[in-house]
């Protein structure tokens, strides 16, 4: 006896009839513009809103607790230290926008 059966329209992992509709480029579109943002916009303001905090703040252990995965490599010894990352993730930043414009 053979155990599979036919699909019918009633089933739920059925291909809707108004599939031809379906715009993938659309999905991918926006996919894309949500991805850029995250990477672009926020981000950015994340590490700079995090490594231009005061030493004794970053080295917290409530604050590492929340945010230390972002600055784990980074050495707080000095200010300009932890600036430098800013300033090479603006570099990166603006290469973008060179290459792509």
């Amino acid at each position: 006896m053979d155990a599979r059966r036919q699909l019918t329209e009633e089933d739920p992992l059925v291909i809707p009839r108004d599939y031809g509709k379906f715009n993938g480029s659309f999905t991918s579109y926006w996919f894309a513009y949500i991805n850029s943002v995250l990477a672009f916009v926020i981000l950015p303001l994340c590490y700079i809103f995090i490594l231009t905090r005061k030493l004794d703040t970053l080295q917290q252990e409530e604050f590492v607790k929340r945010w230390g995965n972002l600055y784990h490599f980074v050495k707080l010894d000095s200010k300009w230290r932890i600036l430098w990352y800013v300033a090479f993730l603006g570099r990166r930043l603006t290469f973008v926008k060179v290459a792509f414009s």
